[in-house]
């Protein structure tokens, strides 16, 4: 096979294991990915930071989970296709860390993708798109970054090679962004309405969640029974609970029983665990092979080239979380996680399912961890981001905040209250920002009013206008 044959390949490989699980176009999609195409085909820019060398151009495609990233980098492989535009396309979650050769091979190439690009590109413009990337990060760690590193290091030799990569953060980093934005709320109701449901009766909480076009397919298949009433799933612990009952129903109608498939699917859990990777091959699961072939069958699984994952990282999450989770407390547990990658990935999985389940031992739990000195600083950085990425963060979750600031705790939380105009809003009404203003001199009063000052201008005073001085 030609070398342009194995690019191909690769690519044509990387839209159907996208195509195969949860997969949703857009209009949105569509014209992002021709923006994107437009950047790509534009000449390099020289970078300053670089000593003036003519460097690829980056563009970093930006959203949360389930947002639909990949949907618009499949769109961007089929309008490169269709411009001619040489181009590769990796799926880092479906390959192993190691050196860029090892990935080429991993992928059918006979050497690293980035030199197998720039040789079919033959001088003329290219593009790389690494997909996944946040996801492999969360899963594996340090390995997978530096295999990355590795990558994008490679490709800065080529000046006409670009990056086209997704990521979750919407804040600084090389290149370009372009952020996919949360469904209309009126895609939304329509939706609502076709699976059933009064759409009128949604509550602002459910709306702002079901704008994620994943858990608005989750809200699809979970429901099989609508009332015509009112949608009955408030958040995303109890919708990724009613999908899986739903599909445990599906497979028993079969004859498989819910405890063989959840013994099949905490089987997977343990074994991308046990690998760093979210995708294993079938053969380590073959105490399990009727159980896979049917969730399998249900798109619950995904199989592609012999290996086997969750048709979407979020809900290994979900199902790996529910494994996880023990009597002990979660300072405890903390306690004996040696490695930073596998800590920030239980508190990730573990704080927002504890937080479901039981809200005032969570609060009480995530208060003592932070305070305990014997705990990792690495677990209470993943606690502090598990809070500043809430969407409904409650008051019992600043009075926690607001209490380990207050004791000048060295964690980190002090950030928290200007992370989102909903955790703005609640120091606002509890005075913290009045009573802190008064408070800190000296060394902490410049972080403290860069703070606010970042905070103001981007939240104002939420409904009540801009901080005035005689509040501060």
């Amino acid at each position: 096979m030609s070398l342009e044959s194995a690019v191909a390949s690769a690519n044509h490989r990387f839209c159907e294991s996208h195509r195969q699980a949860f997969f949703a176009r857009s209009f949105q999609s569509l014209k992002l990915a021709e923006q994107i195409a437009e950047i790509v085909e534009a000449p390099a820019t020289p970078n300053p930071n670089r000593f003036g060398k003519q460097r690829h151009q980056w563009v970093r495609v930006a959203g949360p989970p389930g947002i639909g990233k990949s949907a618009l980098i499949v769109g961007l492989v089929d309008l490169l296709e269709l411009r001619r535009i040489p181009h590769l396309a990796l799926r880092l979650d479906r390959l192993e860390a190691g050196t860029p050769d090892n990935v080429g091979r991993q992928i059918r190439l006979p050497e690293s993708p980035v030199s197998a690009l720039a040789k079919t590109a033959r001088d003329r413009n290219c593009v790389l798109v690494l997909d996944e990337l946040d996801t492999v990060r969360r899963a594996s760690g340090r390995p997978f970054t530096e295999c990355a590193v590795a990558l994008w290091a490679e490709a800065d030799v080529f000046p006409n090679m670009r990056v086209v990569m997704t990521t979750e953060a919407t804040g600084g980093g090389p290149g370009q962004i372009i952020v996919v934005e949360p469904l209309p709320e009126h895609s939304v109701r329509q939706s609502v309405v076709h699976a059933g449901f009064d759409a009128n009766l949604l509550t602002a909480r459910q709306i702002t969640m079901l704008r994620n076009p994943l858990r608005l397919h989750l809200m699809a298949q979970a429901i099989s029974e609508p009332t015509g009433g009112r949608m009955p799933i408030t958040n995303a612990a109890d919708l990724f609970d009613a999908f899986w009952r739903k599909k445990e129903l599906d497979c028993t109608r079969f004859g498989l029983s819910p405890e063989r498939c959840l013994l099949a699917a905490n089987r997977l859990c343990e074994e991308i665990d046990r690998t760093g990777s979210l995708c294993v091959p079938e053969t380590a699961l073959n105490d399990c092979a009727d159980a896979i072939g049917m969730l399998a069958s249900q798109r619950v699984l995904t199989r592609f080239d012999g290996r086997l994952s969750f048709f979407h990282e979020t809900l290994y999450d979900h199902i790996n979380a529910r494994r996880l989770l023990r009597a002990d407390s979660l300072a405890r547990y903390a306690l004996f996680l040696a490695a930073d990658a596998e800590i920030k990935k239980y508190m990730r999985q573990t704080l927002g399912l504890r937080r479901h389940l039981d809200f005032d031992r969570y609060c009480q739990e995530l208060e003592e961890m932070l305070l305990n000195n014997e705990v990792s600083k690495r677990a209470k950085e993943a606690a502090v981001d598990h809070l500043q990425n809430l969407e409904d963060p409650a008051h019992p979750e600043w009075d926690v905040v607001a209490r380990l600031v207050d004791a000048e705790t060295d964690v980190g939380v002090m950030g928290v209250f200007a992370s989102s105009p909903e955790w703005f809003k609640l120091a606002l009404d509890s005075g913290a920002i009045h009573r802190w203003s008064q408070k800190y001199e000296g060394m902490h009063e410049h972080f403290y009013w860069s703070l606010l000052t970042n905070a103001q201008r981007q939240f104002g005073g939420i409904d009540r206008g801009p901080i005035s001085s005689t509040e501060l």
